[in-house]
């Protein structure tokens, strides 16, 4: 990007001391971007594994009432779906990086 386009056929080159201003601050807003998305996993890993030792101990404690049980199954269960779809989203995530050439995660995705 050492070009920025101006009015045609007119280019305007970038002076040499932007450029490396220009791409420290890309890597710095991916980099934010980055730990803002990991942050958001790790309390969604936190709080699905939370609820499903809640939704567990629910189920101890309901002395075989059915609609305790079915509360406590509804607690895991609803636990599980939401830690899959934090999963899914990081993956979709991660797949839309890859597609636009930015690393917002790491390498999870063709690291070579």
């Amino acid at each position: 990007m050492n070009n920025l386009l101006a009015a045609n056929p007119y280019q305007v080159t970038l002076p040499s001391q932007i450029k490396p201003l220009f791409n420290q601050s890309a890597n710095f807003g991916y980099t934010i971007i980055g730990n803002i998305i990991t942050l958001l996993l790790f309390l969604a890993i936190f709080f699905a594994f939370g609820f499903i030792l809640f939704g567990g101990f629910k189920w101890i404690i309901s002395q075989g009432d059915p609609k305790n049980i079915e509360q406590a199954r509804n607690t895991i269960f609803y636990a599980a779906i939401g830690l899959g779809v934090a999963a899914l989203s990081v993956l979709l995530v991660n797949i839309l990086a890859y597609f636009f050439n930015v690393s917002l995660l790491g390498c999870f995705i063709n690291c070579s």
